[in-house]
């Protein structure tokens, strides 16, 4: 396959060798994102995020994708959800265009199992109805934005959430936030913020999911 590809965008495979391939295989199972492998003919093997660049010229050139890379894309959303559309019988299913993907709102009563609703890093979230502040607001993440992750204390900023948790560049601008009265409440698919969970007097939960 790399071999492949090296031809198709090269031209051919003139001077490519075996240990040509072999660094470029090492370049994907690295664990540095960054990294570079020089072919010859003036052509760059980049690993960007989890991606596989391959392009001719040298480190000027990579350096222009990485940064490219990191840049938020140009399309914004913001989709207001009323606290009446999530009283009806049926899901209220929110379709995000601009991402393809859609997040669904239900409201249920409060069950005796519990155990599973503060599992983080899931696309399911569940919110203590009463402490949220309509209409709830879904957009796309915005520099500076904060919260306050889920069992810790003080708020954080996404992109060091982001950065600790190696989600990649490329991914960071397709993560949605659900907000509430202009506080960030989850952070949707990674976590829910402190102070909107469910406790023990919490009478109607509210469930978020995120689907593809």
């Amino acid at each position: 396959v790399i071999r492949k590809a090296i031809s198709e965008l090269k031209g051919d495979l003139r001077r490519i060798s075996f240990n040509h391939i072999e660094a470029v295989l090492q370049l994907i199972e690295s664990n540095r994102l960054q990294s570079v492998v020089l072919l010859p003919g003036g052509w760059t093997a980049r690993r960007i995020d989890e991606n596989l660049c391959i392009f001719p010229g040298g480190t000027r050139k990579s350096a222009a994708l990485e940064n490219r890379s990191d840049k938020r894309p140009s399309h914004q959303y913001c989709y207001h959800i009323n606290k009446s559309l999530l009283l009806q019988d049926e899901p209220l299913i929110i379709h995000i265009s601009e991402l393809n993907r859609r997040v669904s709102f239900s409201v249920v009563e409060k069950s005796a199992d519990l155990t599973d609703l503060h599992k983080t890093g899931q696309g399911i979230a569940f919110f203590d109805m009463n402490s949220l502040d309509f209409p709830l607001i879904l957009r796309n993440t915005q520099p500076g934005d904060r919260f306050t992750p889920f069992g810790l204390k003080g708020t954080q900023k996404i992109k060091k959430y982001f950065i600790d948790h190696k989600v990649a560049r490329h991914q960071r601008w397709n993560c949605p936030v659900l907000i509430s009265g202009e506080r960030i409440i989850w952070l949707v698919g990674h976590r829910i913020a402190e102070g909107f969970k469910v406790r023990s007097n919490t009478s109607t939960i509210l469930r978020a999911e995120l689907a593809c």
